[in-house]
């Protein structure tokens, strides 16, 4: 590591190229002049440094100075130190004529010299000074030249207009350009046209020169940040480097970009000063009135001393011609941090005033607010509650801050209970969004215990919440618990305050899997109409409409189900916020009602509207629903997707049964998509731990985890643990512990069993339970049946059923159900000795499979067609005998089509017509028994 002005830098090679530029100027036996600009930070000392060690290395003679803005009061500062340090290091024959002339550059009277009108001959004497000296190679570089006096601008200006050409004096002036001296930039873009100087300009970094700088690859996400928050400035770039992402600033960090600005900062003026502030604490842009409220100056001194910032680069025109900005964004941070505590506070309260009139946004004015003095201020809390919930889903961290600082400036005293109940709740959805659920729970006894002196109508809401994050949470007794409290000592005449109770304990039930009573959601239904509570009506609604779908009562589910999803569908998003739950309860009844447009529909605006409020304890119900009804309709891709990138969710706040319904929801997509081979190493269930962690008595979540680990075995041909898991979710063979609604599947799963492994089976037709008038139900015993058929040889009859079946599960848009019947009724045809029927039936099975990015099916399908086109035998007469009833053009036309050649290139080739081949074509198709030019080329490969 090199150490420059206090800054590590790492060696690179990001400036190699300029460097080289002006080594091999070091080769020529000429002089040369080079100009080196670049904004602060560019990287100008470094490339200094590194050339004055490659000609140090190669022996060659080099004195450096460099200007500040102290010496700017000092005439000839630079050239001064120049010959000071040359007489330190030259040889003794060439140093005697050098005390002369630095005698008159430090004389008192050189204090006074006023350009070549008074004392015409000193530049030229330090020129020839420089000329002996440059007997040898002499490199001379003169760092922040911008900050240099008007004696030595004046030396430099002589050695433009005079070049020694002959002498091998090479001169690097660097400095930076909005500070630099206009007319000495004028003489050497003037001398530049000529070919007398070189400029080169360091500007920013490219995004791979960035990340090669930081020691990264190429295009690495974080490379790519610190190069657009540095502007590819290389000091602000390894600066950033060291802060966290949206962190503090970190004192290592500012105290070594105060050593660099120090120069800068420590000549401001007591105005100047007052004006960077009051910038720092205003942000990212701001303009003249705002820093002149903020800075408590009048306009004209605030304007003086915007000019003397921007003079010192330290403020910049922003692309708002009326607005300014910070060189960087870092220097205002490090400038923030220099203002006293009291300062900056009552800075914040000015801001924040002044925001207020001009009605910028709460989020704009809760930054302030937040680091304002914290005084009891009803405005302030409202303002910052407001902001806290704007940017709840976009920023969860921020709205906690704030909401944290809205209870500090609560007044203790007075009405004001019900107001900290409320943030205290917002504040636990924050830490839910954020996903902390610890943090939330842990208020959850401190809102409770406030609670109790609320208001009424503020009570149970909140009694209501803290028990449905409870039960999301796995918490289901202790939700329970508070439900049952709050509704014994609730009064007899507050009924309508009863309905948010009674809808959290039916809630509370749905989210623990044993929703199994209906007599709460009868009373929560009259109460909430009779109080005309639309919101609370359709969470009745839909709450009764999946306890009737989970008992086959389908009309009287739709009878409920129907005006629920009217009210929530004309409900704003903003009037559903407190309650998202019932749109996800709405979307798995319409799930297991097979439904699964309206579902999606549903699911994902409750997803949307839990972001929004803070209600990520629930996301798992949804994400989870998300993901079975993408699987229902063939999104294969989708269905991955949602879980894969809601894996935190599930890790932070997710009950133990919705964890594992997730879990067992990817293992069957993952066999679905791809394969029997997605499934994990072989074990005694066949799942491995996931399977093993079930308890599918404990709720209905986790039987329906079963049945979905249960149907992934059995299409990983396992059918022994798919049996299994089937029998422990559903109590027995008779399977009385499962809800109605999932009867049909497990039914067919063990008749699907019973093919291959000894299973008892329970007869569906004997089960009250079990309606074929219901389509959902009828399709899964259609495919029932056609495995009873199948399995006794009765292929005719099996295949029909399996494609009726398959009708059923279109009509659903079930397409992962519909290829899956469509396979075994190909097979079925095929067994059946119609290769026809077989091979329309695989075609349509592919078609499916395609439309539902199965690879699985795709790979299914086309062995079972490889099996049917290669068979030796063709309508129990084998191949060669079959191709002897065709006759001569026939056999020409089926070579031709079977080796890939197209129709009309066929027809050329016979000197035929187009129609003429697809007649032959449909002759050799019906003698040979196939159906494609596949099939074709298939059987015509098995020949000699």
């Amino acid at each position: 590591m090199h150490v420059t002005n206090g800054v590590y830098v790492r060696p690179s090679g990001v400036r190699r190229k300029e460097v080289d530029v002006l080594l091999r100027s070091l080769a020529a036996g000429a002089g040369s002049i080079t100009e080196l600009v670049g904004d602060p930070g560019s990287g100008k000392t470094r490339m200094l440094a590194d050339l004055a060690g490659e000609a140090k290395s190669r022996g060659i003679q080099t004195l450096t100075a460099r200007g500040t803005e102290f010496g700017r009061a000092k005439m000839f500062d630079l050239f001064t130190q120049v010959i000071s340090t040359g007489l330190d290091t030259m040889p003794a024959e060439v140093r005697a004529d050098a005390l002369p002339v630095l005698g008159e550059l430090t004389a008192p009277s050189a204090a006074e010299w006023s350009g070549p009108a008074g004392r015409e001959g000193l530049p030229a004497a330090v020129r020839t000074l420089l000329h002996d000296w440059s007997r040898q190679p002499l490199v001379v570089l003169l760092d922040d030249f911008h900050w240099a006096d008007a004696g030595s601008r004046e030396i430099v200006d002589h050695l433009l207009r005079r070049p020694m050409d002959t002498a091998p004096l090479h001169l690097v002036i660097a400095q930076r350009p909005r500070q630099a001296s206009f007319r000495l930039r004028g003489s050497i873009a003037d001398r530049a046209g000529l070919g007398y100087v070189r400029t080169i300009e360091l500007g920013p970094l490219s995004p791979d020169e960035s990340a090669q700088l930081l020691g990264l690859t190429a295009g690495d996400e974080r490379a790519g940040r610190l190069h657009r928050e540095s502007h590819g400035i290389p000091l602000y770039l390894q600066l950033l480097a060291d802060v966290p992402y949206d962190g503090m600033l970190p004192r290592k960090v500012a105290d070594r970009l105060a050593a660099r600005l120090m120069p800068e900062i420590e000549t401001l003026t007591e105005q100047e000063t007052a004006v960077v502030h009051a910038g720092s604490v205003l942000g990212d842009r701001f303009d003249l009135d705002m820093l002149a409220h903020v800075a408590q100056l009048s306009p004209e001194v605030t304007g003086q001393a915007i000019d003397g910032l921007c003079h010192r680069d330290l403020l910049r025109p922003a692309e708002d011609p009326a607005s300014l900005r910070f060189r960087h964004p870092l220097i205002g941070r490090l400038m923030y941090d220099q203002i006293g505590w009291h300062r900056r506070a009552h800075a914040h309260r000015r801001v924040g005033t002044m925001l207020a009139v001009q009605g910028a946004t709460a989020a704009e004015r809760a930054w302030h607010i937040e680091r304002g003095p914290a005084v009891a201020d009803a405005e302030d809390v409202a303002v910052l509650a407001q902001a806290a919930a704007e940017r709840m889903s976009s920023d969860a961290d921020s709205a906690a801050r704030w909401l944290k600082a809205a209870l500090r400036r609560l007044p203790r005293s007075g009405n004001s209970n019900d107001q900290r109940v409320e943030l205290l709740v917002a504040l636990a959805r924050a830490h839910i969004s954020a996903g902390r659920t610890g943090p939330a729970l842990e208020l959850v006894h401190d809102i409770i215990e406030r609670a109790r002196c609320a208001s009424c109508p503020v009570r149970v809401e909140v009694i209501a919440f803290c028990a449905i994050l409870e039960a999301a949470c796995g918490h289901d007794s202790t939700a329970s618990d508070q439900l049952v409290v709050e509704l014994d000592t609730l009064p007899a005449e507050k009924q309508a305050e009863v309905v948010p109770l009674l809808l959290a304990r039916s809630t509370v039930a749905f989210l623990s899997g044993r929703l199994d009573d209906s007599d709460d959601l009868a009373i929560a239904l009259r109460l909430a109409r009779k109080h005309h509570m639309s919101v609370a009506e359709a969470g009745a609604l839909v709450l009764r409409g999946f306890y009737h779908i989970l008992n086959n009562e389908i009309d009287e589910a739709e009878r409920a189900l129907a005006p629920g999803r009217a009210i929530l569908d004309a409900s704003p998003d903003i009037t559903l916020a407190a309650h998202p739950e019932y749109l996800a309860i709405l979307g798995w009844s319409e799930i297991l009602n097979w439904q699964f447009d309206d579902a999606l529909r549903h699911l994902s605006r409750s997803a949307a509207v839990m972001r929004q409020r803070g209600g990520s304890h629930l996301l798992p119900v949804v994400i989870n629903g998300l993901s079975y009804a993408y699987q229902q309709i063939g999104r294969l891709v989708e269905a991955r997707k949602v879980l894969v990138s809601h894996q935190e969710v599930f890790e932070t706040c997710a009950a133990e049964p919705q964890r594992t319904l997730a879990t067992a929801l990817k293992e069957r997509v993952g066999v679905l998509a791809e394969g029997a081979h997605y499934i994990g190493p072989e074990d005694a269930t066949g799942h491995g731990e996931a399977a093993g962690a079930i308890d599918p008595q404990s709720s209905d979540w986790n039987r329906l985890a079963a049945l979905c680990l249960a149907d992934a075995a059995r299409l990983a041909g396992r059918f022994e643990p798919s049996a299994a898991l089937v029998l422990r979710a559903g109590g027995g063979p008779d399977l009385p512990e499962l809800p109605t609604a999932l009867l049909p599947i497990a039914f067919e799963a063990l008749t699907a069993a019973s093919l291959h492994i000894q299973v008892p089976v329970p007869q569906w037709s004997a089960d009250a339970r079990m309606s074929t008038t219901l389509s959902n139900h009828r399709a899964h015993v259609l495919l029932a049946q056609a495995h009873v058929a199948k399995g006794s040889q009765d292929y005719r009859t099996a295949a029909v059923l399996y494609r009726n079946a398959a009708a059923l599960f279109s009509t659903a848009g079930m397409l992962c159900a519909q290829a899956r019947a469509l396979l075994p009724a190909a097979q079925c045809a095929a067994e059946d000795s119609r290769p026809e029927d077989a091979i329309e039936l695989l075609a349509e099975a592919e078609y499916v499979a395609g439309q539902c990015e199965s690879s699985r099916f795709t790979l299914e399908v086309g062995e079972r067609r490889r099996q049917l086109e290669g068979l030796p035998a063709v309508g129990g007469a084998s191949v060669l005998e079959k191709l002897a009833e065709l006759t001569t053009r026939e056999r020409e036309v089926a070579e031709l089509a079977a080796s890939g050649v197209r129709t009309r290139e066929i027809a050329e080739r016979l000197t035929l017509s187009p129609r003429t081949i697809d007649v032959h074509l449909t002759r050799v198709y019906r003698k040979l028994g196939v159906k494609s030019r596949v099939a074709l080329a298939g059987l015509l490969a098995v020949l000699p």
